[in-house]
This record gives C-alpha cells, structure tokens and sequence, in this order.
C-alpha cells in the first residue's frame, strides 16, 4: 500500500494516453495539491511510433513534468487488451492499493483503438471489484468515490 492514497487515478490503454485526454486535468489537479497517478494497463509495445522502452521512458519524462505522485503499469499486451476476471481482479488490486478518490477512464464513444473501451470496462469493473472484501488485495478496501469519463476524439 502507498504512503498516502491518491486523489486522482488516470486509468488508459497505453503510454500517452494519460497525457492525450486528460493531461490537463491531471496536471491542474496537481497544481491545486492534490495526489495524481497515472496507470497504463500496456506498454503501448505494438504502436507504430516507437518502441515499449521507448514510450516508457517517455511517460516517466511526463510524469515528473506534470508533477504525479505515480506512474505505474500493468504490462497487458498492447492491441490484445481483453476484459477477463484474471485482468479485472489485477486491476482491483492496483486500484486498492493506490485507494483514488476519483478514477478518470477512456469514454465509452469515440474510440479509435479498440485498446481504449476494453480499458474503459475493464477500469469500470475494476473499480466495483476494489469495494469486495471476498476479492484479493491489499490496501483500501472502498471505491473510487467518482468516475470520470475523458472525450477524446482520436
């Protein structure tokens, strides 16, 4: 369990993603003091520009330009994103133990990769399993109080 829980999760499909739909927000969030993390459930390894290492190095760059608390990821293969128990569950328990306050996901509209609405339901689920005491896990046994769902139109 982190120190201290986080206000904002930015939950997305892959490295940038963060940044394109609500870096913004996240970045205002942490200007106002609040604890902002952000989570990538792939390494965005199967993207045309770049390479996993790569787009890593860079999220790390943009979570210290934008002053978050976590960056973190959870590794799922990229462009083969599929919503299942065993992912909802790892989720889960990422989400407990860094206990956000408010969740921001993908919209369920417009999305351009398929990536990004498995990673919306998959955040939604998540977040519901988070509060159940009978699925495994360390940390805040509660859910994000609030969802918000980022429009993007890429």
């Amino acid at each position: 369990m982190s120190e201290k829980r986080l206000d904002v999760l930015a939950v997305t499909a892959h490295p940038d993603d963060a940044e394109l739909i609500c870096g913004g927000t996240l970045i205002r969030c942490v200007d106002k003091g609040y604890r902002v993390g952000a989570l990538e459930l792939t390494g965005g390894e199967s993207g045309s520009r770049g390479n996993a290492l790569r787009r890593a190095r860079e999220a790390e760059a943009a979570a210290e330009v934008m002053g978050l608390a976590v960056r973190e990821s959870l590794e799922l293969p990229d462009a083969q994103l599929v919503d299942t128990v065993e992912n909802r569950v790892k989720l889960a328990e990422a989400i407990r133990r860094l206990g956000p306050r408010v969740l921001i996901l993908h919209n369920n509209e417009s999305w351009r990769h398929p990536d990004h609405g498995v990673a919306m339901n998959l955040g939604r689920a998540a977040a519901f399993l988070a509060g159940l005491k009978m699925i495994p896990g360390e940390g805040y046994l509660q859910r994000p109080e609030k969802i918000l769902y980022c429009q993007a139109y890429t």
